[in-house]
């Protein structure tokens, strides 16, 4: 994650370079999404080195960039939607609880889909978490602005953190490898957690890279 102000010498250097790069854009890949605490980063990476064995079917996602979405919001945001949203969100503060976030399993993409691409740490859908992502659901929707997903999408409510993607093209034994790989890790999930903020983010590419800018951060 760019973070600017937390960098020194060379890094910050380079990073005031990519936040002006950052700054040209008037159009933004908007999402809400909470990072989770420091041992569940743990977690991953302890689970993406036991999926090592497979490592040239799979391209791991950057552990800095592991979060649960709560909310796409959409692909081509102004800058003045992005505005408007980050005030409405500042109201949720004290109108909703603090959602449970729990990992039940790991597991390559979704219960049922066919052809599943991402291995996801899958994440209760506990009341408080459904309760809080309708909550955030309905604050874009009666913001109405035309830039935005006013609807859920058809994954919409199941919560999931992707920590891997299976490379193009794999064949159905390749995947049925990764799936039994999987099956037979051994892991000890860490402790759920209650969540006291969430982020509005910008994600984008830069030099065919995928980076994510926190927009704004939001206390529960």
């Amino acid at each position: 994650m760019n973070i600017y102000n937390t960098y020194s010498g060379q890094a910050a250097s380079r990073l005031k370079h990519e936040k002006r790069n950052y700054d040209k854009i008037t159009h933004n890949r908007l999402f809400i999404c909470i990072f989770p605490p420091e041992n569940y980063y743990s977690f991953f990476r302890e689970v993406l080195q036991k999926l090592s064995k497979e490592k040239r079917n799979i391209k791991n996602i950057p552990i800095d960039m592991m979060h649960l979405t709560i909310k796409f919001i959409g692909m081509n945001v102004s800058t003045e939607s992005k505005n408007v949203i980050i005030q409405k969100l500042n109201n949720l503060h004290g109108s909703v609880s603090s959602p449970k976030i729990e990992i039940t399993n790991i597991q390559l993409g979704f219960d049922n889909q066919t052809n599943p691409s991402v291995i996801i740490a899958k994440v209760k859908k506990t009341s408080s978490l459904l309760e809080f992502s309708n909550k955030v659901h309905k604050v874009i929707k009666e913001i109405k602005l035309d830039d935005t997903i006013k609807w859920k999408t058809r994954y919409s409510n199941e919560f999931h953190i992707s920590i891997a993607r299976t490379k193009q093209n794999l064949s159905y034994s390749e995947k049925k490898r990764i799936i039994n790989l999987i099956d037979n890790m051994t892991y000890t999930i860490p402790n759920g957690f209650l969540a006291k903020e969430f982020c509005l983010v910008t994600s984008y590419t830069q030099k065919n890279t995928l980076k994510y800018y926190i927009e704004s951060k939001f206390s529960i």
